[in-house]
């Protein structure tokens, strides 16, 4: 069975916000699954809205407006409906329907409505991918969506089980799509204060190390992975890791980065964190931000079960 079998789209009546929808028909292709067209309708206090016709009134304008982009933009052989709920928190009410309908993924722009709500919906968006429970994509808005397709899925890696559950969904999506599967290392090589003018080398010899490590620990993945049916490429390079991602994804014209939320325990485990937020509103393709396990938290072993 696919990973993806239900797939949400939060939308808001905005361009935007629609711009997700391509991205999550082509993973919905790859994956045979449904797709959920979501609108979330807020109602105002009851002082000002006391019999709620105001609420009933939007409930009512959203159910064409999501049934009309569904029949814009959903090809019929792709599974799909549309829902309306009413919540007083977006970011809660989108969680808690993906709870209770047993949903997969979401994918959703990193910008909804402009002007001020603009703002608003941005944090809609990071109180979504900090409290689902599921896997997120996030369309950034900077970006040009054109038709529905993916060549190349790039995800990085830093040697940690953790990094390595970005693996599964991405060799699916690349499969069943024929795109090519990049894995990424970025190494970075860190200050040493001791160091003094008798050891002029010692950056270009600790370099050359770690980028050895780097490509023999990508080499291994590979060979766990590799099949007729999937064209793999492994990339180190040296540099800060968000800096990293986001600069390969330009030079090599990425179509969709996979990544998990966190990487490596302890400290860096929070910096792997921070990665993924720079890379999630930055990277100029989409982002799939896959959700980790608890219980994955081993160092340094090439872990790919499922794969």
């Amino acid at each position: 069975m696919s990973k993806y079998q239900r797939i949400v789209v939060p939308l808001d009546g905005s361009e935007l916000a629609e711009r997700a929808i391509a991205p999550a028909v082509t993973i919905a292709y790859a994956m045979a699954a449904e797709v959920i067209l979501l609108s979330v309708v807020t109602p105002l206090p009851p002082r000002v809205d006391p019999f709620s016709q105001a609420l009933r009134k939007e409930i009512e304008a959203a159910k064409p407006y999501l049934e009309l982009a569904r029949a814009q933009f959903l090809p019929v052989s792709v599974d799909s409906k549309a829902t309306v709920i009413v919540g007083t928190e977006i970011a809660r009410s989108i969680i808690n329907f993906v709870e209770q309908n047993k949903v997969d993924l979401i994918v959703m722009s990193s910008q909804g409505r402009s002007g001020p709500s603009r703002r608003l919906y941005g944090s809609v968006v990071e109180n979504v991918l900090r409290g689902a429970s599921c896997d997120t994509a996030i369309i950034h808005a900077q970006v040009d969506i054109g038709p529905s397709s993916c060549k190349r899925i790039l995800v990085p890696l830093d040697g940690s089980p953790s990094a390595e559950q970005a693996l599964e969904p991405a060799i699916e999506i690349a499969r069943s799509l024929s795109a090519e599967l990049v894995l990424l290392r970025a190494v970075t090589i860190p200050l040493d204060r001791g160091e003094t003018v008798s050891s002029p080398n010692f950056h270009e010899l600790m370099a050359a190390e770690k980028e050895a490590q780097a490509s023999s620990y990508l080499q291994k993945v590979r060979e766990h992975v590799t099949n007729d049916r999937l064209q793999i490429k492994t990339i180190t390079a040296s540099g800060r890791p968000s800096a990293t991602i986001i600069g390969q994804t330009k030079k090599l014209d990425v179509d969709l980065i996979v990544m998990t939320s966190r990487g490596q325990s302890g400290i860096r485990r929070r910096l792997y964190g921070s990665v993924a937020e720079k890379v999630l509103f930055s990277a100029a393709c989409p982002t799939l931000v896959v959700r980790e396990p608890l219980s994955v938290h081993k160092e340094e072993v090439v872990c790919i079960k499922g794969v």
